[in-house]
């Protein structure tokens, strides 16, 4: 009987560690994130009233989609893990552009989404606005690039004419980034910032940068940094 009661206690011991370590794995029905992070990013679009990003579950991602909605049955197949997750990345970002949307020194915010891109202008217009272009253009006279990949980045001089093109991109990635551009003069004062924000995997965009009164062409820093994480981002010019 001693025998007998000692074998169901190690059973009950040994079937207890089991329900524990169970409880405390993933469940094999939930995605990896960078699949469901993929999904959630093809339905994000920008609130150009608050320059915010948002989640839009009535976005068509596709032609078939105004017949039969497969694009928000993937959405609705995203994990709630993965979901509050992705969320909680775009409030990051969210927070950040709120803060520098009504900032004195930005000339503009520029956004891109997987399907959209968006230009909010800043309060500094007097140094710089900058344009969206529709389609794709032709560059000619390469002028320099910035390559932001960390914090901070080296300013390069640059002798600029009134009116420049810029050519955004930024590496493949399913979650969001921010990073600004800073024009500075001689002493290194901060005249004028762009901010690029952005999620997914974009498509390199096209804007014309066009300099104000205030703006001195003839020697104009440049540099870059990432405000979130380290996301690369490249910034070209020319002519």
């Amino acid at each position: 009987m001693t025998k007998i009661f000692s074998l169901l206690f190690v059973c009950l011991l040994l079937g207890g560690c089991t329900d524990n370590r169970r409880a405390y794995e993933t469940p094999s029905q939930i995605r990896d994130y960078q699949t469901d992070a993929e999904i959630m990013a093809q339905f994000v679009d920008i609130d150009a009233s608050t320059g915010l990003f948002y989640v839009n579950a009535d976005k068509k991602i596709a032609v078939t989609d105004y017949v039969v909605n497969h694009g928000r049955e993937e959405l609705g197949s995203v994990s709630d893990i993965n979901r509050d997750r992705f969320l909680s990345e775009m409030n990051d970002a969210n927070v950040i552009l709120k803060t520098l949307r009504d900032a004195p020194h930005v000339s503009a915010m520029v956004y891109s989404t997987c399907s959209n891109s968006h230009v909010r202008t800043g309060t500094n217009e007097s140094y710089l606005k900058v344009n969206r272009f529709a389609n794709e253009i032709s560059r000619s006279g390469f002028l320099g690039n910035v390559d932001i990949s960390g914090r901070k980045t080296d300013a390069t001089l640059y002798r600029l004419p009134e009116n420049i093109q810029m050519n955004v991109a930024a590496s493949p990635r399913s979650t969001f980034y921010v990073s600004q551009l800073s024009f500075c003069d001689n002493n290194d004062t901060d005249r004028a910032t762009i901010v690029i924000a952005g999620v997914g995997t974009t498509i390199p965009k096209d804007y014309m940068i066009m300099f104000g009164i205030d703006a001195n062409r003839e020697s104009v820093k440049i540099k870059g940094s990432s405000l979130l994480d380290d996301s690369p981002v490249s910034i070209s010019f020319s002519k």
